[in-house]
């Protein structure tokens, strides 16, 4: 059975060791701090009650007389564990409080519960529970215990977290726990906490780690531009009352006239703004790009410290915005956030190990189970179709890499036959008769183009010649041997005339 620890590490009061409440700093970054989803064995309480029960059980709640029978008997006990037991009223004990520290009235509570405890639900808190006393065995084993000066830390820690106004007291009473009952959690779980920082007491993060990931999340160290503007406006109910709109338009205009006459900005928008900001002059406080919609965005962040704008509309009305102040757009130097950054990557470090930890541990827990309860196994089947979906997704792959493959070693093969079948006609194809060499003596060239032969005689009439009959070409050749007759014989006839 392969589980992970993401689902148990929650779970476990144990493991997350009182992390928002108790324990030493250090010690809750080693467990349950880098477990974002880790739970509190105490929570502090809101300042507020909700106005409605904060329930996110996502059942409504039935009437009495609609109740199903609970599925357990308070009396059952639900599992055991290394020597420690869980009972269905232990159950009932827990989700009561839980309920009654969400803001739930006490009479809702007895009517939600038995929704609440499907055999599903609890399950899981069965898990928890199998998971969290084999932590506590471990630790027992490996020598540690809580003394009382971790106690004392603990509880310290506890009243530090605590919202401003609240006292341990207050906490206590309103998530229904007893001070005698924490100060147990407490010194039941320290243990598994120094457990924990046994196995992560290596864990070191060199300075080149922590410039890489300052490198590779530098915006997370930037800070965008922003500023601060005050405004005055002129709400306008209907964008199609032109009406309404044209005497909004005018009353924003005597107010912006009465600021370029020198009115005091803050009083004006006191006295006639419609925005929630008049209370504070108008003061919208600091806002970056991409908080206020674009028109009033772009008149304002063109604006001069403390230069007042033109009428701005928008679709809340007509607005007369003053800049108050700019901040430039700023990044966080390494040197000062690289404290934070090596604290966060030795709690992801120190997570790790803890899960990698109980991971391994949950595949050999001992613990006997009420005959409803199959524990662990629908998990372990969830776990067992998602790794064989996803062994499935990359057999997937794999086809269709090999398809893409044998797809090219296709279209190859194809283009390969075209080759073979171009060269077997161009075999088969008879070959062209060889040009004939040029009769004439000069020129004898094999591919003689009558044209532009620079033979002396006409070359039409060389290649064209029959070559059965050299005799008929015989004076023609000749011709240009031919001995003119001599000049001196010639003269005489000249000289006679």
């Amino acid at each position: 059975m392969n589980l992970t620890a993401k689902n148990y590490i929650s779970c476990a009061a144990a493991v997350a060791v009182f992390v928002a409440v108790g324990c030493s700093k250090a010690a809750a970054d080693a467990g349950a701090e880098a477990k974002a989803d880790a739970a509190p064995a105490v929570e502090a309480p809101a300042t507020e009650a909700p106005d409605k029960p904060a329930v996110d059980d996502g059942l409504d709640v039935a009437p009495p007389a609609q109740l199903a029978e609970p599925a357990f008997a308070e009396s059952d006990v639900l599992v055991e564990a290394y020597g420690e037991k869980l009972t269905y009223a232990d159950v009932v004990k827990l989700a009561s409080r839980m309920l009654k520290s969400q803001g739930v009235p006490e009479e809702q509570i007895a009517q939600i519960i038995p929704q609440m405890a499907t055999p599903a639900a609890i399950g899981q808190m069965a898990e928890q529970f199998v998971v969290t006393a084999a932590l506590k065995d471990t630790a027992r084993k490996a020598g540690f215990t809580a003394d009382e000066a971790s106690i004392k830390e603990a509880f310290s820690n506890i009243v530090e977290r605590l919202p401003p106004g609240v006292t341990f007291e207050k906490a206590l009473e309103q998530s229904g726990t007893t001070e005698e009952e924490a100060r147990k959690q407490i010194a039941e779980n320290i243990p598994i906490q120094k457990f924990f920082e046994s196995l992560c007491k290596d864990t070191e993060v060199s300075d080149e780690d922590v410039a890489k990931f300052y490198e590779e999340n530098i915006e997370e160290f930037e800070t965008p531009e922003s500023i601060r503007a005050s405004h005055i406006l002129v709400k306008v109910e209907s964008a199609t009352n032109e009406v309404e709109k044209a005497a909004a338009k005018a009353k924003i205009e005597g107010l912006l006239k009465q600021v370029r006459e020198g009115a005091d900005f803050a009083e004006l928008a006191k006295a006639n703004s419609d925005c929630p900001s008049k209370e504070q002059g108008g003061d919208l406080g600091f806002f970056g790009k991409g908080a206020m919609v674009p028109a009033f965005e772009k008149a304002a962040f063109a604006l001069e410290t403390n230069q007042v704008s033109d009428v701005v509309e928008t679709p809340f009305g007509f607005h007369i915005i003053k800049l108050i102040e700019r901040k430039a757009a700023s990044k966080e130097p390494l040197e000062k956030v690289a404290k934070m950054i090596k604290s966060y990557l030795e709690n992801q470090a120190k997570g790790a190990i803890v899960e990698s930890y109980v991971e391994g541990l949950v595949t050999n827990v001992e613990y006997k189970a009420h005959e409803k309860l199959d524990l662990f196994s629908a998990k372990a089947a969830a776990e067992e179709a998602e790794e064989e979906a996803e062994e499935a997704a990359v057999v997937a792959e794999e086809a269709a890499a090999v398809a893409e493959v044998a797809e090219e070693v296709a279209e190859a093969a194809a283009v390969k036959a075209e080759v073979a079948k171009a060269a077997a006609e161009a075999e088969a194809k008879p070959e062209a008769p060889a040009k004939k060499a040029c009769a004439c003596a000069e020129c004898k060239t094999p591919d003689c183009d009558k044209a532009a032969c620079a033979c002396p005689a006409p070359a039409a009439e060389v290649v064209s010649a029959p070559a059965a009959a050299p005799e008929a070409a015989a004076p023609e050749a000749a011709a240009p041997e031919a001995k003119p007759a001599p000049a001196a014989e010639a003269a005489p006839a000249s000289e006679s005339k």
